[in-house]
């Protein structure tokens, strides 16, 4: 789960270290996102070699959780840390890869059919 003012992680090759939530998609009162949620995130820190400026903006989804993500069948996930992937117009990534796995609930077909890793 995340909120306004947390800083997270992109999984992705965009060239981001270290982005911040300022701005939760899903209506006035929506507070948190859990996973799948789409959020508004600024780049604060940046690798050597970067695809993206620092202070840009960008829309990302909320993709692996560090708060316990439970499944119907009982069994529980979560991260060590929270992380997103970050997205230009009509949902398509910045960076062509994303590290690690990607939890089955994030239904979004015309994000999961852009990286040819996804399970």
């Amino acid at each position: 789960m995340v909120q306004k003012s947390s800083l997270i992680s992109p999984v992705d090759k965009s060239g981001a270290i270290l982005v911040n939530v300022f701005h939760v998609y899903g209506g006035g009162n929506k507070k948190i996102a859990n996973v799948g949620g789409f959020l508004k995130v600024s780049v604060r820190q940046l690798s050597v070699n970067p695809k993206v400026k620092k202070k840009n903006k960008f829309i990302s989804i909320f993709i692996r959780s560090k708060f316990r993500y439970l499944k119907n069948d009982g069994s529980v996930l979560y991260s060590d840390n929270n992380y997103s992937v970050l997205l230009k117009k009509r949902l398509t990534p910045v960076g062509k890869e994303i590290y690690g796995p990607v939890y089955k609930s994030v239904r979004r077909k015309k994000f999961i059919s852009s990286f040819a890793g996804v399970l």
